[in-house]
């Protein structure tokens, strides 16, 4: 028997219960904003997926909460 393809948010913790990820999907596939955190509670990457393809504003933290960078995403692929 096989699962059902993932939908909706979910949401994975560290072992000490600390968010780890906040992730959408829509019929199996990777859809709408993902967020994943560092152990210490500080965001770590913020972004959007589309139809299981990146697409929009990326955006990566270090672990002290300062930016490290930014991307731009179409249809999965870079633009700049």
């Amino acid at each position: 028997m096989s699962e059902a393809p993932k939908d909706g948010l979910h949401v994975e913790h560290y072992e000490n219960s600390q968010k780890q990820a906040e992730t959408h999907y829509k019929n199996g596939k990777k859809d709408g904003l993902w967020t994943t955190w560092y152990e210490n509670g500080q965001k770590e990457r913020e972004g959007h997926y589309k139809n299981g393809k990146k697409d929009g504003l990326w955006t990566n933290w270090h672990e002290n909460g300062k930016k490290k960078s930014e991307s731009h995403w179409k249809n999965g692929k870079l633009v700049r």
